[in-house]
């Protein structure tokens, strides 16, 4: 059975629940919003913001809408056939009955079962609960240790989880505050881990500083007519300087500013051969490589003294750095002077010295490096081990008895519930069986031909002769033929075509049109069975409604809860009156009244019928107009005035105008116009123009009529009565 229905997004519902029970009745005027439910009911799975709980056994909830019409009566689709036990199968059916009585059995028992298992679910959170609030409870001995096991000091669940983890079942005395000392060093104290440095590389920069060509002079050819000159004038180096201007001076001796002869000439251009260039690219690649490298090493120990490691002493390496600085820096001088004087020989100072020292400081920072690294993860452990230690004093001394005596009563919640999930699972296993027999014995008798014959008995025992339903020759769906033998489906009249596909769901509730047994309890939805019907047929509708709702109080055919939804008050009353000897138990029955106003559909619920007749009903929307649209309200007061004054006659309307003055007379005429009008013309939805603040003045001169008429007393009955 379903016993709460949740409505949410769905057409014009927000948030809308009830809790329904055996029998409910359902009232509510067109478009407020009764199809949206049944709909709801027949395809929960296309609604997920909405729900409805029910017990915990299957069920299958059969709904009459318009949808289902159109799923079995629409245009170009057979009549499916509902097959039934035939009346020559009733040992059959017997035997299939017994089947269906052990399968309710055993649906109770698994019920019991489900039942404790959510009752075992229930204590096993409660118990969890109580557990976390003791746990936390402890917390405020653990608060000194925080860094040590943070991130569970947010949460009782996780500060449990972690009491429970270490836990030993073996008590323990350690206290926590033997863990201070240890806490002070570890957390306390910064430390990191460092990226050890590179060594200088100085094999290369010794070779250069120490390289043969510095102290080498180099100097012109020595067989050339004018070497010896030079050499007597030791003026090598002037004279290379000026024979890169022969050139550009034409023939002018760039020493003399003379003419030269073409000999001297030839002996100045031969006077520096490939040797002495050869020299020069070699000075010159010392030069660029010393640079190079200089700037390199002087760029590393820079790193190393930037890196600022506040466990090094980078004192030593500056004043190294600042002396080698000055050395490069004067080296660089003399090489570039040897360049532009290559006879002359020079020495470079070394720096092999001071680099190696500045090396050596570099190993011994890092071995510090090391041994911090070294002592960094020892210290990580050690936190590791920490931890631990503090959680082990939580759980099995601070804890000890709290968390033995959890694990204890979960231990016999957990062993209790698998016990009961067993056996909730042996009982699934036997209904399961039962149903494949069920379905085996039904399939090897169903008929479709009982419904038939049914249908057929009900449309001529009250004189539906135009049309018969028909075995197809498929021999599994129907037709639906005329007297003449033509096919009627597509000339049904609106009152004929939902008269007999109620009759169909009727049938189909006792059957099933897949040729398989409904053998589950059944939940039937009515929503709005008659529409164009006459009397006769209201009352033929009415009776099989009955008939299904006394097979749900009675517990037969599987039924076992009715929703009826309607607009008509005449099928409502018909439908839930009852004699007083044989009421039906308030603890079974529910009345519902589905209210619309600004587009939002609202229920009501109550125990006790407030739906009498269409008349009372109009006073109820004028006695609570808080609860109806503007045209509703207005709609009522003049279909009250219609009613009420056609019964009594013989009323003067233009005197009764008249009573009124001003805009009290117009709105008088507004009302009373629609008397002598052929109302019933008017859709119930007609909308008159008149704003929000115009309600209380048409509901004050409403009253007005019924007291200038000379019939107040009648007006005020009708407002004092409880609905």
């Amino acid at each position: 059975m379903i016993n709460k229905i949740e409505l949410n997004n769905i057409a014009t519902y927000k948030n809308e629940t009830i809790t329904p029970k055996k029998i409910n009745f359902i009232y509510g005027g067109n478009g407020t919003g009764k199809t949206s439910l049944s709909k709801f009911l027949a395809t929960p799975e296309n609604y997920p913001a909405s729900s409805y709980t029910c017990d915990n056994y299957p069920i299958d909830i059969l709904v009459y809408n318009k949808d289902f019409i159109e799923e079995n009566f629409g245009k170009d689709k057979a009549i499916k056939g509902i097959f039934t036990i035939g009346e020559e199968n009733k040992e059959v059916e017997e035997k299939i009955q017994h089947l269906i009585e052990q399968k309710e059995e055993i649906e109770k028992q698994r019920t019991v079962c489900i039942n404790k298992i959510n009752e075992f679910t229930q204590n096993a959170l409660t118990l969890r609960d109580e557990f976390c609030n003791k746990c936390w409870a402890i917390k405020k001995f653990a608060e000194p240790y925080k860094k040590s096991i943070a991130g569970v000091l947010h949460s009782k669940e996780a500060f449990a989880d972690m009491c429970d983890k270490y836990f030993t079942n073996i008590k323990s005395s350690v206290e926590l505050n033997t863990f201070d000392e240890k806490y002070k060093i570890l957390y306390e104290t910064q430390m990191q881990t460092y990226n050890e440095f590179t060594i200088l590389d100085l094999s290369r920069f010794k070779m250069l500083e120490e390289s043969p060509i510095l102290s080498t002079s180099i100097l012109a050819k020595e067989d050339n007519p004018l070497s010896a000159i030079i050499k007597n004038l030791n003026n090598s180096d002037w004279i290379k300087q000026g024979t890169e201007y022969l050139n550009s001076t034409k023939n002018v001796c760039p020493f003399c500013q003379r003419e030269l002869t073409n000999e001297i000439k030839i002996n100045l251009e031969n006077l520096f051969d490939q040797e002495y260039d050869k020299s020069m690219f070699e000075l010159n690649q010392v030069n660029d490589e010393y640079r190079r490298l200089s700037a390199n090493i002087l760029s590393n120990i820079e790193d190393i003294i930037q890196a600022s490691y506040i466990i090094l002493d980078y004192s030593k390496i500056k004043v190294q750095l600042f002396q080698a600085q000055s050395i490069i820096k004067e080296n660089i001088r003399i090489l570039n002077d040897k360049i532009e004087h290559p006879s002359n020989k020079v020495e470079l100072t070394k720096t092999y010295e001071i680099l190696n020292g500045i090396n050596d400081l570099i190993i011994g920072y890092n071995k510090i490096i090391v041994e911090n690294n070294k002592l960094f993860a020892k210290q990580s452990q050690e936190k590791t081990n920490l931890t631990a230690d503090i959680w082990h004093s939580i759980s099995n001394n601070y804890l000890f008895d709290i968390i033995g005596q959890f694990r204890k009563n979960s231990e016999g919640i957990n062993s209790a519930t698998r016990k009961m999930m067993m056996k909730r699972d042996s009982y699934s296993q036997d209904i399961l069986n039962l149903e494949k027999e069920i379905n085996n014995l039904q399939s090897k008798v169903s008929t479709i031909d009982k419904a038939i014959n049914e249908i057929n008995k009900i449309l001529k025992g009250f004189a539906f002769t135009g049309f018969y339903l028909k075995k197809a020759s498929d021999g599994r769906n129907y037709e639906i033929i005329r007297e003449d033998g033509s096919n009627a489906k597509d000339t049904l009249s609106e009152g004929e075509e939902r008269f007999i596909t109620f009759l169909y769901f009727v049938q189909l509730i006792n059957g099933n049109i897949e040729n398989r047994r409904t053998i589950n309890k059944k939940v039937v939805v009515i929503d709005d069975p008659i529409s164009s019907l006459d009397s006769n047929v209201l009352f033929i509708v009415s009776s099989l409604v009955k008939e299904i709702i006394n097979d749900c109080i009675n517990e037969t055919n599987l039924i076992e809860q009715v929703f009826v939804l309607t607009h008509n008050i005449y099928f409502h009353h018909q439908i839930s009156f009852r004699p007083k000897s044989n009421q039906i138990s308030p603890k079974l029955v529910s009345y519902f009244t589905i209210h619309k106003k600004d587009n939002q559909s609202t229920i009501t619920q109550s125990n006790k019928n407030s739906i009498q007749t269409s008349y009372e009903l109009l006073w109820q929307e004028i006695k609570q107009p808080e609860k109806a649209s503007r045209a509703n309200i207005f709609n009522s007061m003049r279909r009250i005035l219609e009613y009420y004054f056609d019964i009594i006659g013989g009323l003067d309307y233009d005197n009764l105008i008249k009573s009124f003055d001003g805009e009290e007379r117009l709105i008088c005429n507004s009302l009373i116009s629609f008397v002598n009008a052929n109302s019933h013309s008017i859709a119930d939805d007609f909308v008159i123009g008149f704003s929000e603040e115009d309600i209380d003045k048409y509901l004050m001169v409403f009253k007005k009529i019924f007291v200038n008429s000379n019939h107040g007393a009648h007006y005020d009955m009708m407002m004092a009565r409880d609905y």
